[in-house]
């Protein structure tokens, strides 16, 4: 079977995405011959050089139009952010058996192509993403014409999602909860997964809270604000440690006076959990499955969050995490955990033991290979 994987963005195992990527690619190339073609529109890193070289990869070049000539585009129902040119699709109508689309967005930029040999990762649902900063975003004047944004960009990107599930032959989603979501009969799910093959940290010696997210996404600038206040908060109390953020724009998000420390984007995921004994993850918003929560339990560390933090991924209150909505609930099992090891360790057990059952990368790479074996003999 030939394969072609069509992407905007080279994978590297240091970002979830990447790591999802990887072990797509790594299920179809059991299954076939893959070819993977980068939508590029920029160089490639280091990294992504290192762990693109064993891949058969060829260039796609796109180039993001200006300003005055993205309307036309949009009239055609394009959203406006993915208002690119490209060059060279020529490389997209070689005789495949199997077109990959990593992103709905790569499938808009190939033209949007029908066909029984054509299925799209829709990935963390990107119209969701966008709803979700429309509805985190203040609107004041100044803010208005980035709602109108947003808001255009949410329509346009719903509309091609739900005409995607009507012309290609399968897509795909990262949980159950968003393919109720999408709502169509070709709609399977692909769930993400973490690496689960990390030193667990010793929650005996465990002391400070993290959270981990780059500050660019709404809902992870929101949820941070929400732990700069919890933080203020348990000033006062004994707890010894400290409140940690990680990702990139987290150490400009916080003063010198702040309870709260940013560490900007670390390569090394191992030193982020390093003496944590609380993962806080006080999300209201946001699309997908929260990979920072799998992330947390494989590395053995107790996790307090909001229901929404954990949708989809079968967590139990008291169980596998500490579940709470609001910040005064959210401060209390916080401080209950910091102040318990016993319940720590427990807690941290018994979520290790739950992302071993549905956060494996394994499990996408069966479900991946299921679907492959579907297409057999339709072209």
């Amino acid at each position: 079977m030939k394969i072609a994987y069509v992407t905007t963005q080279l994978p590297t195992p240091e970002f979830g995405y990447g790591q999802r990527t990887l072990s797509l690619l790594d299920s179809l190339s059991e299954v076939g011959d893959v070819d993977v073609i980068w939508m590029k529109h920029r160089e490639a890193s280091p990294a992504e050089i290192e762990h693109s070289s064993r891949i058969k990869l060829s260039h796609c070049p796109i180039t993001r139009l200006p300003i005055a000539k993205r309307l036309p585009t949009v009239l055609a129902g394009t959203p406006p952010v993915w208002a690119h040119s490209i060059e060279n699709c020529e490389l997209l109508k070689g005789e495949y058996d199997l077109i990959w689309f990593s992103r709905l967005q790569t499938w808009i930029l190939a033209g949007k192509p029908k066909g029984a040999h054509i299925a799209i990762d829709f990935d963390d649902l990107s119209d969701e993403l966008y709803r979700t900063k429309r509805v985190l975003q203040r609107v004041a004047l100044k803010q208005i014409p980035g709602w109108c944004y947003n808001y255009l960009n949410e329509i346009l990107i719903r509309y091609n999602r739900k005409l995607a599930a009507k012309v290609v032959h399968g897509v795909f989603v990262c949980s159950d909860r968003d393919a109720v979501t999408v709502a169509s009969d070709n709609c399977h799910v692909i769930p993400n997964g973490t690496n689960l093959n990390v030193q667990q940290t010793d929650q005996r010696y465990a002391r400070h809270v993290v959270f981990v997210g780059p500050m660019r996404y709404p809902p992870n600038f929101d949820a941070a604000s929400r732990i700069q206040k919890i933080a203020e908060a348990l000033k006062e109390s004994e707890h010894r440690g400290e409140f940690r953020l990680f990702g990139e724009g987290t150490q400009n998000f916080v003063d010198e006076t702040s309870s709260v420390k940013g560490f900007g984007f670390v390569d090394l995921t191992s030193s982020i959990y390093d003496q944590a004994a609380v993962a806080l993850i006080p999300l209201r918003a946001g699309a997908g499955t929260r990979l920072k929560v799998l992330e947390a339990m494989a590395f053995g560390v107790p996790i307090v969050a909001t229901p929404f933090a954990v949708a989809g991924l079968k967590v139990i209150n008291g169980e596998t995490a500490l579940l709470a909505e609001d910040n005064e609930a959210l401060l209390t099992a916080t401080e209950r955990l910091l102040n318990d090891v016993d319940l720590r360790i427990s807690l941290a057990t018994r979520a290790r033991a739950h992302v071993e059952t549905v956060g494996s990368w394994q499990q996408a790479r069966e479900s991946a290979k299921s679907y492959v074996a579907t297409l057999r003999g339709i072209r």
